[in-house]
């Protein structure tokens, strides 16, 4: 029944393939690798057709033209994503496998290296799962059963994390045909009967899985001295195989039931059913056939009928001689089992050279069985802890990574809001010292036309002097032409000894002027400090350019009185009489 398991397992991919080239020979010959590139870089990442069709491909290769290819469509998808060089290493071991076993599994380990590695740095799940799967799977097809279980059980882990899928009940069946060569079978029944729970299809195909699979747990119970459950597994899968008319699975069955029958001493039971065990798969089975013999051999031996044990051994020995130096699990204990008996034989023919012969061929056999079972467990302990180290290692890496991206990005983040401060400020400097300009440019105005206020109120001040000075002079006229009453000629002596330019009005009038002249009696003092009023207010008048009439009658003085103190001014300034003495107190605004 192994034999049947392994060359499923061992030449899938090969039948996958040949059903395959058929139709897309013609179709994948004409396709560059772009278009190939564009296949491997989409869809599903568990679909395995674009591989499939891949391998097919380079199958009718030569192979200098199929590493020419695939070396066309890494350089093309050079800069694809994941998927695709996770599928482009995937063709490279799937070829590999199919032009190279039993040989060359060397070859295969620095490919699923960088599988394992690209899809663990990538943090897929989904990725690694693949990549997990593929090392595993083809470890098996090798009888590498340390990474075998190793990483098609990571595979399974991560995958029962994920959304379920079609073929993921494919996965709990490998994994627990696996887990039962390396001596697992409570783990191997477990993962077993979770792929059943995920059994969706009813393809003849799978229904022939399916009949494995109920297979492989009865054997599981038997191992485990459960003889009731292994019986009630091996009758469903016998159901199942006889509703399909699949005969080779229901001699399988019959061969295992009728072990369960030898160990319950229900021998009459057990050897019709081992007997069409061994007719049914004679010619198909070998391994099944052999062991149906070396069981129907020990029924006759506890029946002293030594010919008949003999004739059965004989022939058991040689179908699986027949294999060749097989490396096949099942088939070493199905042939540990028969040296076992034949040694049993020639006890029985009181043979002890024979005894020995076969005693050390099957103590040898059983010997490398169980340590290839213990160093499988040892070994695949070992190889996990060393796994999950190197996914530690590369999550390290990755933290590190994203720290240092993350400290740059702080970093850059940091620049811009400095740079944005820097811009708002810069922005705010230039709002300010705009706002400054317009409130200078206000000011500047505000003051043109207070000053232009004042010049007008100066202008309409002195105005009203010179008007009250003129009519005060026109009435002193009119009344030196008249013979004057009392009351008038003392009104005449009240307006001539008033003052036309009174304090108030002196400053009212300086008020004014400074606002039109600003600094002009600073810079006077500045000249000369000791300059007096009167000096001052003509020092104003002057620069108003009034005659010498009007400001007389504005101070309230004669007009050789203004012809006195502007000299006193001149002398006072040191201007000579050459000079025009508006035009130098006009030099004094500058």
């Amino acid at each position: 029944m192994r034999k049947v398991i392994h060359s499923l397992v061992k030449h899938s991919g090969f039948l996958f393939l040949l059903l395959l080239s058929f139709n897309l020979t013609l179709e994948a010959a004409s396709l560059p690798a772009k278009e190939w590139v564009e296949k491997l870089d989409k869809g599903d990442v568990r679909d395995s057709k674009p591989v499939a069709k891949l391998v097919a491909f380079l199958s009718t290769l030569d192979s200098s033209g199929a590493e020419e290819l695939l070396k066309k469509i890494e350089a093309e998808g050079s800069s694809s994503g994941n998927l695709f060089q996770l599928r482009l290493l995937h063709t490279r071991c799937w070829y590999l496998q199919d032009h190279n076993q039993p040989y060359g599994v060397e070859k295969l380990f620095p490919l699923l290296e960088k599988m394992t590695q690209t899809a663990s740095e990538s943090g897929d799940k989904e990725l690694i799962a693949y990549a997990s799967w593929v090392y595993g799977s083809l470890m098996y097809s090798y009888k590498q059963m340390e990474p075998a279980v190793t990483y098609s059980l990571k595979a399974v882990e991560l995958y029962a994390k994920l959304p379920p899928f079609t073929r993921l009940h494919f996965y709990y069946s490998t994994l627990g045909e696996m887990l039962f060569h390396t001596h697992e079978y409570p783990k191997s029944i477990r993962y077993t009967l979770i792929g059943l729970e995920h059994f969706k299809a009813t393809s003849i195909k799978a229904l022939i899985l399916k009949t494995k699979d109920l297979n492989t747990i009865g054997q599981g119970y038997q191992h485990l001295g459960l003889q009731d459950s292994a019986l009630y597994y091996y009758r469903l899968s016998y159901n199942l195989a006889d509703s399909i008319g699949h005969e080779v699975w229901k001699g399988i069955n019959a061969s295992y039931e009728g072990q369960v029958c030898f160990d319950r001493r229900q021998y009459d039971k057990a050897r019709s059913l081992l007997h069409y065990a061994y007719t049914i798969n004679k010619g198909r089975e070998y391994g099944i056939a052999a062991n149906s013999l070396q069981w129907l051999a020990r029924i006759h031996l506890l029946q002293k009928n030594t010919d008949s044990a003999a004739i059965c051994l004989d022939e058991a020995l040689r179908l699986l001689y027949s294999y060749g130096k097989s490396n096949s699990i099942q088939v070493a204990d199905y042939l540990q089992g028969v040296y076992a008996t034949k040694a049993d034989l020639h006890r029985m023919q009181n043979r002890p050279d024979s005894v020995e012969y076969y005693q050390d061929k099957y103590m040898s056999l059983h010997d490398s069985l169980q340590r290839v079972a213990t160093l499988s467990s040892s070994q695949m302990a070992l190889l996990r802890i060393d796994n999950e180290r190197n996914q530690y290692l590369i999550q390290s890496v990755k933290a590190e990574k994203k720290q240092v991206e993350q400290k740059r990005n702080f970093i850059i983040i940091g620049i811009s809001l400095l740079a944005v401060i820097i811009t708002l400020i810069l922005i705010r400097q230039k709002e300010d010292l705009k706002h400054r300009t317009q409130l200078v440019h206000y000011e500047k105005k505000k003051l043109e036309a207070e000053m232009a206020a004042a010049k007008d109120k100066l202008e309409l001040f002195t105005q009203n002097l010179l008007e009250k000075s003129t009519l005060l002079e026109q009435l002193q006229t009119e009344l030196r032409q008249k013979e004057l009453t009392n009351s008038q000629q003392e009104l005449l002596t009240e307006l001539t000894n008033h003052t036309i330019l009174t304090e108030e009005d002196w400053n009212r009038f300086r008020s004014m002027f400074e606002k039109v002249y600003p600094g002009f009696f600073m810079r006077l003092k500045q000249l000369t400090p000791d300059i007096t009023l009167a000096e001052q207010r003509m020092a104003a008048l002057t620069r108003l350019g009034l005659p010498s009439k009007q400001m007389a009658a504005m101070l309230g003085i004669s007009v050789d009185g203004v012809h006195k103190t502007r000299q006193r001014l001149r002398q006072r300034l040191q201007v000579d009489g050459d000079t025009n003495l508006e035009q130098y107190l006009t030099s004094l605004e500058a």
